[in-house]
């Protein structure tokens, strides 16, 4: 693999569009992502490290190099070039889908999916594999017949969040709302009065739960 050239990931949003209109839905993950993919020979002993034990150098696609992401992602955007009318590939998470209502198309579809991971040698994790089902975690959200809709759990976490009481806990909170901008018209003019308290337009002891901005933002969010 080539580690200098530059690969540039797409939005999440144009990567989960094509997957919209779908009827069956998969998604795979690749087992120790990078480990799968070997080196070129001359490039191995770029890799070189020692220990108490030894020299050694890594034969397979090594973790926390700069150009690891990148080359990692050409390489199976290459494999599964030709697929990618009924797939996406993001790091090594696979996802399959399928317009059809047929099952049996689905099942075709996963089978050519997974030959082509046999021919090149990659493993997938069974225990975190879904396979026809009518909704799958992807990216962090979550995408269905009915379209994409937010992770409960992240909305949880931002309905149950305690009071902010000082400025670096309303950063820290309003950073965390950030997610569930994409979904929330009108984000901005809930957020707005939070985002003033931080600026001084607005005494921080004033954001109390039982006050509109908080809670009309936390009810916002929930629904």
């Amino acid at each position: 693999m080539d580690f200098t050239r530059r690969f540039i990931l797409s939005a999440n949003w144009s990567r989960l569009s094509r997957t919209i209109c779908s009827h069956w839905f998969s998604c795979m993950d690749l087992l120790w992502g990078y480990y799968q993919v070997k080196l070129r020979e001359s490039d191995i002993p770029v890799t070189a490290f020692s220990n108490p034990d030894g020299l050694f150098e890594y034969l397979v696609t090594p973790m926390g190099l700069r150009g690891s992401p990148g080359a990692f992602n050409r390489f199976l955007q290459k494999v599964f070039q030709d697929l990618r009318d009924v797939m996406r590939v993001y790091f090594d998470d696979i996802y399959v889908f399928k317009q059809s209502e047929d099952v049996a198309d689905q099942v075709e579809t996963l089978d050519r999916v997974l030959k082509r991971c046999e021919e090149q040698q990659l493993y997938v994790k069974l225990s975190k594999c879904q396979f026809c089902v009518d909704e799958i975690p992807c990216l962090g959200d979550f995408v269905g017949r009915k379209g994409i809709r937010m992770d409960p759990d992240k909305v949880k976490i931002t309905a149950e969040w305690p009071v902010p009481k000082t400025k670096k806990q309303m950063e820290s909170f309003l950073g965390t709302t950030v997610y569930v901008s994409r979904f929330c018209k009108g984000f901005a003019q809930f957020t707005g009065p939070l985002h003033d308290s931080i600026k001084g337009k607005r005494p921080l002891d004033a954001i109390e739960l039982s006050e509109d901005p908080l809670r009309c933002f936390n009810e916002f969010v929930s629904t």
